[in-house]
């Protein structure tokens, strides 16, 4: 019904500024397309890894001239500055990076000229910039892709020159499990391949093409297979009609779309319901080491080797559309979104060698969006959260009427906030799992322009599991004439994670008890206390203090088995 972002990319829906049409009362307004050249990164860099944290840019590892880098840097948008920050242990690239609770994980790669892969893994805090390492994997290599499910990390393949069989394709699948810091190895897939493109649709992981074992030997790779975490088991599902390595892939309305390779400007789409690819309108240009990302359900399709150019793809009308190309051109580069603008960060420009440029796109949009953005999107069972609901693209927008499912088997409502200047005249939560509300702005100077915040929805999570809160209608009226539906293609949702926490006495629920053993031990080490027979480091972090005793209370008042929440 409406876009369905990969958890990888985490990407936010956030949409930009339109311009602003001081008259005309109508609903959308429109800007050019435009690549902008920002603040360089101090250190040029490619095959490298970046990953957004609180709003921030962070650039890892990579390689230049001088081999394999350590070095992070981030960057802040809103005031165009690369800061260094503190490096990595292991130099690496062709690695793979996940966020979980706002920590970055940085996970195998080639860390020398030798081509030597490291099986290392470190996390870095960005609160405290600092890097920790973790347990390694039980295999070294690169070139792999990683998931994140439950709050758990899944590696699967990747390449290392030492293993013999399979011309060092691998098969391998671990999970890494931040709460214990512990790998496990889980039921491998059936084909050995590096270079190829996962995504996740309904809780299973899709393992795509790639470079690999195909039966007879090694080449590219056609084949797919999807694993189910529940199960442990891989499925194989339908093939694509291509074979695929160094290409891209993203999820758009539960659907896998796969986009150029090495030699290729073809597109398929894959419908997990039905087990089908489908070949969609080709690029205008075959592309490789390209980047992708994907905004208001559309893919952007950026750069590749020797490329500058840009392509939007409409999945609505299987039509790819030129748009504004680069200053440089770039591969083996690194692409993030933020609040609607995507960046465009290092890579490798041919004759220009090495790059440290970064540049910034302004995306056009010029019909009405309502977004929903999750202030976390990995919560702990018993923890509050919000989510701010917002309209974009619209001139002088004076009323609204949104309907909002939730999951209320994760998801406890907590209430709603309107934005200075807008009224909320009735607010139905009389049905679980349901809300809507109709809004008018308060006078002419709080009508909805460009983009502006509505509502900010509270939540508690109430148990462990992933769920959605979905915006499902919108409508919309302006000042003068206009009416109408916001479409369900831009119609948001967010996703949210929401993880357990090991109570005190482990006998499996949050009890007054789990309290009251954490008040005793209050002010103490965590290696001081019983640890045999109680976890009452609870928010893990060495002390048992404030943080564990308010997370031991909020998972009293979520624990429905707890018989004075009953009365």
């Amino acid at each position: 019904m409406k876009q369905n972002i990969s958890l990888k990319r985490s990407l936010i829906l956030v949409l930009i500024l339109a311009l602003i049409l001081s008259t005309a009362p109508l609903a959308f307004a429109s800007t050019e397309d435009k690549w902008t050249t920002m603040a360089p990164m101090s250190t040029p860099r490619y095959y490298f890894q970046t990953e957004v944290v609180n709003g921030k840019i962070y650039a890892i590892g990579g390689l230049n001239d001088g081999g394999s880098l350590s070095s992070v840097e981030e960057y802040n948008p809103s005031t165009n500055l690369w800061t260094t920050k503190a490096s990595m242990s292991t130099p690496r690239y062709g690695f793979q990076t996940e966020v979980i609770d706002g920590k970055i994980y940085a996970i195998g790669g080639i860390v020398n000229s030798k081509k030597t892969c490291t099986s290392s893994v470190e996390e870095y805090d960005p609160a405290m910039n600092t890097w920790t390492k973790k347990a390694p994997m039980s295999s070294m290599r690169s070139y792999l892709q990683t998931e994140v499910i439950d709050g758990k990390i899944y590696a699967l393949g990747g390449y290392n020159g030492a293993v013999i069989a399979n011309n060092g394709a691998l098969s391998l699948v671990e999970v890494y499990d931040p709460a214990t810091d512990e790998w496990t190895t889980k039921a491998p897939m059936s084909t050995a391949r590096y270079d190829l493109q996962t995504e996740v649709v309904n809780g299973k992981i899709y393992a795509i093409g790639g470079y690999g074992h195909n039966g007879s030997g090694t080449s590219a790779l056609s084949s797919v297979e999807a694993y189910d975490p529940a199960m442990n088991k891989w499925t194989t599902m339908a093939s694509m009609n291509s074979v695929r390595e160094v290409f891209q892939s993203g999820v758009i309305g539960g659907k896998i779309y796969a986009i150029g390779d090495t030699f290729s400007n073809n597109i398929e789409e894959y419908d997990p319901t039905l087990d089908k690819w489908t070949k969609k309108a080709a690029m205008s240009t075959a592309r490789s080491n390209f980047q992708t990302e994907i905004v208001n359900g559309k893919i952007y399709a950026i750069g590749g080797k020797d490329l500058s150019s840009v392509e939007q793809y409409d999945p609505a009308t299987d039509v790819w559309a030129p748009k504004a190309s680069m200053t440089s051109p770039r591969l083996a580069f690194q692409t993030e979104l933020i609040n609607g603008k995507i960046y465009a960060i290092g890579g490798y420009g041919g004759s220009n060698g090495k790059l440290s440029s970064v540049e910034e796109y302004t995306v056009v949009q010029t019909d009405p969006t309502l977004t929903v953005t999750a202030s976390s999107n990995n919560v702990k069972v018993g923890q509050q959260f919000t989510t701010a609901v917002a309209i974009h693209n619209v001139t002088n927008i004076c009323a609204e009427d949104i309907k909002i499912t939730y999951d209320p088997s994760l998801f406890i409502y907590a209430g709603v906030e309107a934005q200075p200047g807008l009224k909320i005249y009735e607010a139905d939560t009389s049905t679980a799992g349901t809300v809507r509300f109709i809004c008018a702005c308060e006078g002419k100077d709080n009508a909805a322009t460009g983009d502006k915040d509505l509502l900010t929805l509270k939540f508690t999570a109430k148990k462990a599991g992933i769920g959605k809160v979905d915006i499902i209608k919108g409508r919309i009226a302006d000042n003068a004439t206009l009416e109408e539906d916001v479409t369900d293609a831009n119609c948001g949702e967010d996703t949210i994670t929401v993880e357990g926490y090991t109570d005190v006495n482990k006998t499996g629920d949050f009890t007054l008890l789990d309290l009251g053993i954490d008040g005793w031990y209050y002010g103490m080490d965590a290696a001081d206390t019983d640890t045999a027979k109680f976890n009452a480091d609870v928010v893990t972090d060495g002390k048992i203090d404030d943080h564990d005793l308010t997370a031991i209370t909020q998972c009293i008042l979520a624990n429905s088995n707890y018989s004075p929440n009953n009365k």
